[in-house]
């Protein structure tokens, strides 16, 4: 009893706490200069969660548990409940794990920035608004947490803001940011004014998927269905995800803005913050849409996302290939690898889910270090441009080798995890006799790859242009040196248990794609508080 209350408290606590780190941060900026005492702020804060998460973790994956918190034992509709099951705690692992490395690196980077305590600020209020996004069940709160994590990330890209390149970066993600969250509080409404509820459980009953439960759970359970409200909600939301995400037509705005923004800021948008879109198409079509009165509609608009994105993957390989700038190499690599991800996911199985998950956890760690690693050398040399920076790594072997690995996981090379997350989508595809989408995952990783060494022969090979030049050798600090190493060795370390990850792995696709279990534990909730 003692820690199932404990639990709530932490999963209640966990997306509170880095809130009120960012709202400390600045208050002891007026009192005192003290560097040291604001990356005591930021580490503890970020491991602190990274505990709570990971000890809830432990409860949901080896007890094989759900965790629902009411707050104020305000049940849906009228009160806000967070669950946290299988899928929102693999997300946010994910998410803990890569911010708590990227915080340590962070420590380096902030040396050499000005107002780095903003930029503190800023990063914790993103961690709390994606953890806010993951725990939540409630339609609306998805649609606050999406205003905090944007409201954050156009400051993250505009942080150095006297370059307009930055600026007008930013500007453009803003404006489209707004405009699409909009979409999605107009998707709100509608879903809203149909059904009279926005908890996600609850809507999933009420389109008729868990009709058993229809009378003996939630405050209300009658009314009236409009399937034009509902059909044209659900379609703003997942163009919602799409622009979220960067899947094909809505990416246009990822290159430049993770590309501008400060390399632990890329890391963290191009790693993490994109599988908030992830998240919401999952709990989309296999919580609300599949087995539902609406399910007639989900083979067409699976369909599309697969073709959307088929084309995000090529066209990523392509740009990564004829691109000069080894940020923008980075984050067209990103469209590609959520096109990736959205592709397992349109499949509509288990296996595709699975798949689709632990390629989006090889994405976050690989762009994580490879964004890190990358970030050393435009520090030092003071540029972005591949051409400038070749020859580079002649004298940088350590660094070199560690950008190196990352993009030769990101390509699928054993025994990184990076093979297995490719192979089990192949698979995927093979046992749902999709020969042409496997064939796409083949060809993909090739084009790709192109981009991939293309980079990494740049900064190795000599310059063909005359005398070679004296390359000054990289010091790495301790805390770059950690988070790389850290890295690292994730991606071996889960490449040589696989065997192990794919069990966890299976298990969290079959529960993302059967919401019985999340109806019944906030059903289980109602009746302890309603007997």
């Amino acid at each position: 009893m003692v820690c199932i209350v404990f639990l709530k408290v932490a999963i209640a606590l966990t997306p509170l706490i880095p809130i009120v780190s960012s709202i400390l941060i600045p208050l002891l900026r007026l009192f005192t200069r003290r560097k040291v005492l604001f990356n005591i702020i930021l580490l503890s804060t970020v491991f602190i969660d990274t505990i709570l998460v990971f000890y809830t973790s432990y409860h949901v994956y080896f007890q094989d548990s759900i965790i629902v918190y009411c707050f104020s034992n305000w049940f849906p509709p009228i009160g806000i409940c967070y669950v946290v099951d299988k899928l929102s705690i693999f997300m946010s692992t994910i998410l803990v794990t890569i911010y708590s490395i990227v915080s340590i690196y962070t420590i380096w980077y902030s040396r050499h920035i000005p107002n780095y305590y903003f930029f503190y600020t800023v990063l914790l209020i993103h961690l709390g608004g994606i953890l806010g996004l993951f725990y939540t069940s409630d339609l609306f709160n998805i649609y606050v947490m999406i205003e905090v994590i944007g409201l954050s990330a156009y400051s993250l890209v505009s942080f150095y803001h006297n370059k307009l390149r930055s600026l007008i970066a930013s500007t453009r993600y803003a404006l489209l940011g707004a405009f699409y969250t909009t979409l999605f509080l107009l998707a709100v409404m509608f879903i809203h004014i149909s059904l009279g509820t926005l908890n996600i459980a609850d809507l999933s009953i009420k389109l008729g998927f868990g009709e058993n439960y229809i009378g003996s759970c939630f405050l209300e359970n009658t009314t009236t269905l409009n399937n034009g409200y509902v059909l044209m909600a659900l379609v703003l939301i997942i163009w919602t995800t799409l622009f979220l995400s960067a899947v094909f037509p809505n990416h246009f705005w990822l290159p430049s803005a993770h590309s501008e923004a400060p390399s632990p800021a890329s890391a963290l948008l191009s790693g993490v913050t994109v599988g908030v879109g992830v998240y919401v198409i999952i709990r989309l079509l296999y919580l609300l849409m599949h087995s539902s009165v609406l399910d007639i509609i989900v083979e067409g608009l699976v369909n599309t996302l697969m073709i959307l994105s088929v084309i995000s993957i090529f066209y990523g390989a392509l740009m990564m290939s004829v691109e000069d700038d080894v940020k923008r190499i980075l984050a067209y690599s990103t469209i590609l690898n959520i096109g990736y991800v959205f592709m397992g996911l349109s499949l509509g199985t288990p296996y595709g889910v699975s798949a689709s998950l632990l390629h989006f956890l090889n994405h976050s760690i690989g762009k994580a270090s490879a964004f890190l690693s990358i970030g050393v050398f435009i520090r030092n040399y003071r540029s972005r441009n591949i051409h400038v920076l070749e020859g580079v790594g002649r004298e940088n072997v350590l660094l070199t080798s560690f950008l190196t690995i990352s993009l030769l996981h990101l390509i699928g090379i054993p025994p990184t995890i990076g093979f297995y997350s490719k192979l089990l989508l192949f698979q995927a595809f093979i046992n749902s006799r999709a020969y042409g989408l496997a064939l796409v995952v083949v060809l993909g990783t090739a084009a790709s790859a192109y981009g991939y060494v293309r980079l990494i022969e740049h900064l190795w090979h000599p310059p063909i242009h005359g005398v070679l030049y004296r390359v000054e050798k990289i010091h790495l600090s301790t805390p770059v040196l950690v988070s790389l190493l850290i890295l690292t060795t994730i991606m071996f370390t889960l490449g040589l248990s696989y065997q192990w990850i794919s069990h966890y792995m299976e298990s969290t696709g079959f529960y993302a794609t059967d919401p019985i279990m999340y109806i019944d534990s906030l059903c289980s909730v109602f009746r302890e508080l309603h007997p």
